[in-house]
């Protein structure tokens, strides 16, 4: 994957680590294991929007658990579960 890196000026290869970071959330820190690309000629970081994307999913589900909120994920597992339970219902 080629990224375009703002310290060379140029489109390099890059490289994504998985890596430890801590970000304020609304009101708390939260410590995730987060996906951070890097230029493959310079090793600064490079931006990719897919991996923030990504990132982003992660430091917010980590947030509703820690305050105790249901995550996207559960959110469309309950919804299905009810989708499915009203298909039953309406049979009998």
């Amino acid at each position: 994957m080629s990224k375009y890196c703002e310290t060379c000026g140029m489109i390099h290869d890059v490289i994504i680590k998985e890596e430890e970071r801590t970000y304020k959330v609304k009101d708390i820190e939260i410590t995730e294991n987060l996906y951070i690309t890097y230029c493959n000629v310079c090793q600064n970081e490079v931006y990719n929007k897919e991996m923030e994307l990504k990132n982003d999913i992660i430091m917010f589900n980590a947030y509703k658990k820690a305050k105790n909120l249901l995550t996207s994920e559960e959110i469309k597992k309950l919804k299905e579960e009810l989708e499915w339970v009203n298909q039953f219902m309406t049979k009998y």
